[in-house]
């Protein structure tokens, strides 16, 4: 516990060259029941995600299949 959460993406910028960024830290909450801090903290991470996902869609993949 206490580790913190820093995302970071990465993207093609053209054949030879790639773009890096790493976010500020989440601060994720650590006060109560521990199955509404996954759900609380998992869609702080989300939203972090969603906007980077969509700022690049051309580079996302999903490696499972999802949809079955």
């Amino acid at each position: 516990g206490g580790a913190a959460l820093i995302p970071s993406f990465i993207w093609r910028k053209d054949k030879y060259n790639h773009f890096q960024i790493i976010c500020e830290p989440l601060e994720l909450e650590t006060a109560g029941d521990k199955k509404d801090l996954i759900e609380l903290n998992m869609q702080k991470m989300v939203k972090v995600l969603e906007k980077y996902i969509k700022e690049h869609i051309e580079e996302w993949e999903v490696f499972h299949d999802i949809w079955t």
